[in-house]
């Protein structure tokens, strides 16, 4: 992996920080709405229970998906963590 300059790592961290992490909060959030929406789906018949279990894993599938999208976007800066010591403030 390309190890960046102090100026390139400061630029994509602020990016990551300012504009690509709040959006994945958002759509953490609204699919945390989409599971409790699901969890209320009927149960009272066999063919209800079956689509409410499917719609469950579908939505507990998707839930996955900004988390992960954070740890990868993090994971990129690992290789940077080095430099990063050397320039960030030493009491933080």
């Amino acid at each position: 992996m390309k190890v960046l300059e102090p100026n390139q790592i400061a630029a994509q961290f602020h990016n990551a920080l300012s504009r690509q992490i709040p959006n994945l909060g958002g759509s953490d959030m609204e699919v945390f709405g989409t599971i409790m929406e699901v969890y209320k789906m009927p149960k009272t018949t066999p063919e209800e229970a079956e689509a409410r279990r499917t719609a469950i894993q579908l939505a507990l599938r998707a839930s996955s998906e900004a988390p992960f999208e954070l740890f990868k976007r993090c994971l990129t800066m690992l290789p940077n963590a080095g430099h990063l010591e050397k320039i960030g403030n030493p009491r933080c």
